[in-house]
């Protein structure tokens, strides 16, 4: 009785299939870049024990890929989850100076405005009537 409980208790994975996921995802991903399609790749898994599908599949790569475009991240800590190793920087776009344009002062000319919305807008009455 012992020994079957023994044999069950080191046939259970301690890992979620997510986490494995995670781990083999240095690997996948050139795999991927390389023109090997999803599903080949989820066979391969599945034949290794690790069932997942194609969804949970190709979020991990996005996340795996963000994480990759932010700076990287290390190593996977004891607690499971992955930190990034460095904070990214805030980065502010300078604001673009102001100019005065020749064609933008041209249309604030009442005239001209006049104009341009003649030949831009269509005419609408102000009121419609509703008629039966």
């Amino acid at each position: 009785m012992t020994e079957d409980l023994i044999e069950k208790l080191n046939a259970l994975r301690g890992r979620s299939s997510s986490s494995t996921l995670r781990e083999l995802m240095p690997v996948i991903d050139p795999q991927i870049r390389r023109g090997v399609r999803h599903e080949d790749i989820l066979a391969t898994l599945y034949a290794g024990g690790i069932d997942v599908n194609i969804h949970t599949f190709r979020s991990a790569l996005y996340s795996y890929r963000k994480r990759q475009r932010e700076g990287g991240v290390r190593e996977e800590p004891r607690g499971g989850k992955t930190l990034p190793s460095e904070p990214a920087p805030h980065q502010v776009e300078p604001i673009p100076a102001v100019t005065s344009d020749a064609a933008f002062e041209e249309a604030l000319n009442p005239r001209t405005r006049d104009e341009l919305t003649q030949k831009y807008m269509a005419p609408r009455p102000l009121f419609k009537r509703n008629r039966k």
